[in-house]
Protein backbone atom coordinates (compact mmCIF):
# COMPACT_ATOMS: atom_id res chain seq x y z
CA UNK A 1 0.00 0.00 0.00
CA UNK A 2 2.79 2.34 0.66
CA UNK A 3 4.44 1.72 -2.76
CA UNK A 4 1.46 2.46 -4.29
CA UNK A 5 1.01 5.48 -2.43
CA UNK A 6 4.49 7.01 -3.30
CA UNK A 7 3.96 5.64 -7.20
CA UNK A 8 1.12 7.89 -7.45
CA UNK A 9 2.48 10.95 -5.65
CA UNK A 10 5.46 10.91 -8.16
CA UNK A 11 2.45 10.31 -10.93
CA UNK A 12 0.76 13.63 -9.77
CA UNK A 13 4.40 15.35 -9.05
CA UNK A 14 5.74 14.94 -12.90
CA UNK A 15 2.05 15.65 -13.75
CA UNK A 16 1.92 19.06 -12.35
CA UNK A 17 5.18 19.71 -13.99
CA UNK A 18 4.52 18.69 -17.29
CA UNK A 19 0.68 20.89 -16.71
CA UNK A 20 3.08 23.89 -15.54
CA UNK A 21 6.09 23.27 -17.82
CA UNK A 22 4.28 26.46 -20.68
CA UNK A 23 3.97 28.57 -17.93
CA UNK A 24 6.36 31.49 -16.57
CA UNK A 25 5.77 33.84 -13.25
CA UNK A 26 6.05 37.11 -14.43
CA UNK A 27 7.37 39.90 -12.60
CA UNK A 28 4.61 40.37 -9.65
CA UNK A 29 5.00 37.00 -9.07
CA UNK A 30 1.46 36.11 -11.29
CA UNK A 31 1.52 32.85 -13.81
CA UNK A 32 1.01 33.52 -17.28
CA UNK A 33 1.77 31.40 -20.73
CA UNK A 34 5.28 31.09 -21.21
CA UNK A 35 5.78 32.99 -24.90
CA UNK A 36 8.64 31.45 -26.58
CA UNK A 37 11.96 33.00 -27.20
CA UNK A 38 12.01 35.53 -29.98
CA UNK A 39 15.61 34.59 -32.22
CA UNK A 40 17.76 37.45 -34.27
CA UNK A 41 15.95 37.86 -37.61
CA UNK A 42 18.09 35.74 -40.00
CA UNK A 43 19.29 37.48 -42.70
CA UNK A 44 17.48 36.80 -46.56
CA UNK A 45 19.85 34.84 -48.26
CA UNK A 46 18.56 34.93 -51.92
CA UNK A 47 20.33 32.60 -54.16
CA UNK A 48 20.50 34.76 -57.30
CA UNK A 49 23.91 35.06 -59.21
CA UNK A 50 25.70 38.74 -57.69
CA UNK A 51 27.86 40.49 -59.81
CA UNK A 52 30.42 42.12 -58.04
CA UNK A 53 31.25 44.42 -61.29
CA UNK A 54 27.56 45.89 -60.86
CA UNK A 55 25.94 45.24 -57.90
CA UNK A 56 24.40 47.81 -55.29
CA UNK A 57 24.80 47.27 -51.77
CA UNK A 58 21.69 45.66 -50.95
CA UNK A 59 22.70 42.86 -53.52
CA UNK A 60 25.84 42.40 -52.28
CA UNK A 61 24.26 41.72 -48.79
CA UNK A 62 22.41 39.19 -50.13
CA UNK A 63 25.67 37.08 -50.47
CA UNK A 64 26.23 35.23 -47.46
CA UNK A 65 28.96 36.69 -45.61
CA UNK A 66 28.82 40.08 -46.57
CA UNK A 67 27.13 42.86 -44.98
CA UNK A 68 26.57 46.61 -44.97
CA UNK A 69 30.54 47.36 -43.84
CA UNK A 70 32.04 44.45 -46.22
CA UNK A 71 29.58 45.57 -49.16
CA UNK A 72 30.38 49.58 -48.97
CA UNK A 73 34.24 48.47 -48.75
CA UNK A 74 33.94 46.56 -51.99
CA UNK A 75 31.73 49.49 -53.78
CA UNK A 76 34.36 51.99 -52.54
CA UNK A 77 36.98 49.51 -54.28
CA UNK A 78 35.58 49.26 -57.30
CA UNK A 79 34.56 53.11 -57.36
CA UNK A 80 38.60 53.44 -56.86
CA UNK A 81 39.64 51.37 -58.80
CA UNK A 82 37.37 50.22 -61.49
CA UNK A 83 35.51 46.70 -62.38
CA UNK A 84 37.14 43.85 -60.72
CA UNK A 85 39.26 41.62 -63.30
CA UNK A 86 38.28 38.36 -61.81
CA UNK A 87 36.95 37.14 -58.76
CA UNK A 88 39.83 36.61 -56.53
CA UNK A 89 40.90 40.44 -56.99
CA UNK A 90 38.23 40.84 -54.41
CA UNK A 91 41.10 39.63 -51.83
CA UNK A 92 42.43 43.08 -52.22
CA UNK A 93 39.36 44.77 -50.74
CA UNK A 94 39.66 45.93 -47.01
CA UNK A 95 37.86 43.51 -44.84
CA UNK A 96 38.25 41.06 -46.94
CA UNK A 97 41.72 39.68 -47.68
CA UNK A 98 42.41 35.94 -48.92
CA UNK A 99 40.84 33.73 -46.09
CA UNK A 100 37.47 36.20 -46.26
CA UNK A 101 37.62 35.65 -49.67
CA UNK A 102 37.67 31.82 -49.55
CA UNK A 103 34.83 31.82 -47.10
CA UNK A 104 33.03 33.72 -49.18
CA UNK A 105 33.27 31.41 -52.43
CA UNK A 106 32.95 28.67 -49.88
CA UNK A 107 29.40 30.17 -48.56
CA UNK A 108 28.14 31.28 -51.60
CA UNK A 109 28.90 28.42 -54.10
CA UNK A 110 28.43 29.63 -57.94
CA UNK A 111 26.80 33.06 -56.69
CA UNK A 112 29.51 35.19 -57.16
CA UNK A 113 30.51 36.41 -60.86
CA UNK A 114 32.39 39.72 -62.40
CA UNK A 115 29.54 39.55 -65.29
CA UNK A 116 30.10 41.21 -67.90
CA UNK A 117 29.30 45.23 -69.11
CA UNK A 118 26.18 46.40 -68.87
Amino acid sequence: MRALAIVCLGLVMSMSQVVFADYTNDKKGLIKPHEPRKSAPMKNHVMSIVDINHANEKELMSLKGVGKKRAKSIIAYRTKNGLFASINVLAKVNGVGEKGLAKLQKNNPGRITIGQKK
